[in-house]
C-alpha cells in the first residue's frame, strides 16, 4: 500500500508528467524526475550533502506503471513466505536492510570512481532480499530444492537487468547479499517468537 500510495503522490505532484512518454513502454505513466526527488530518490551525492535516509526512502518510489506493477507482483510472490519463515518484525527488517544495502552499494561505488553516477528507485534491491532470505531458509531447513529454484531465479533475473537498459544491477546485487546477511543473523532464531529487538528495530 505504501509503494501504491506513493506512486499515485508522485503523479500527483507532477500531472504533466502523465502525458510525457519517456523511454518508451516502461516509461508509460512516468512520474517526473522532480517528484521523485521531492519523495526521496536516492544518488550518490545524497550520501555526501546529509540525505542518508533516500536509500530507505527510495525504497518505495518507482518510475512507472509496469515497474510498480512488476515490483509489486514479486513482492505479493516472496513476501508472505518470508514472512512466514521469520516472522512479520523480521521481515520488514530484511526488507529494509536490503534495500538499503543495495542502493548504499548503488551509490557508493560511483562514489569511488567505480560505475556511473545516477539516481535510483525501486524496491527491487529488497526483493533480491526476499531471495536471499529464502535461500538462507532453505539451508537451514533442507530444503534443498527450494534453494535451488530460488538461486535460478535470482540468477536468470540478475542475468536480465544486464541486457535491459536502466536497470540498476548494483542495488539487486547489493539488496541479495544484505538480505541474506539478515536473514543469516535471524538463522538461529528461527521457530522462536520474535523478540523486542526484532519489534523495536522494525518499528524504527
Amino acid at each position: 500500500p505504501v509503494c501504491i500510495g506513493l506512486y499515485v503522490l508522485s503523479l500527483a505532484l507532477d500531472v504533466g508528467a502523465i502525458f510525457r512518454f519517456n523511454g518508451g513502454l516502461f516509461g508509460l505513466l512516468s512520474p517526473s524526475g522532480r517528484a521523485l526527488r521531492v519523495l526521496g530518490s536516492t544518488a550518490p551525492l545524497d550520501l555526501l550533502v546529509g540525505r542518508p535516509w533516500t536509500v530507505l526512502t527510495a525504497i518505495y518510489l518507482h518510475g512507472g506503471i509496469l515497474h510498480i506493477v512488476f515490483n509489486m507482483l514479486w513482492t505479493r510472490q516472496l513476501g508472505p513466505e518470508v514472512q512466514r519463515a521469520f516472522g512479520a518484525a523480521r521481515f520488514f527488517v530484511i526488507w529494509s536492510v536490503a534495500g538499503a544495502a543495495g542502493f548504499l552499494l548503488s551509490d557508493g561505488l560511483p562514489l569511488l570512481g567505480v560505475g556511473s553516477s545516477h539516481a535510483s528507485i525501486g524496491a527491487s534491491g529488497s526483493i533480491f532480499g526476499l531471495m536471499g532470505a529464502l535461500m538462507v531458509y532453505g539451508n537451514a531447513i533442507g530444503a534443498a530444492m527450494m534453494t535451488r529454484q530460488i538461486r535460478t531465479w535470482a540468477i536468470l533475473i540478475l542475468a536480465m537487468g544486464f541486457l535491459m537498459p536502466g536497470v540498476d544491477n548494483l542495488a539487486h546485487i547489493g539488496g541479495l547479499a544484505g538480505g541474506w546477511l539478515a536473514a543469516t543473523a535471524y538463522r538461529p532464531h528461527l521457530g522462536r517468537p520474535e523478540g523486542r529487538a526484532s519489534l523495536l528495530l522494525a518499528g524504527a
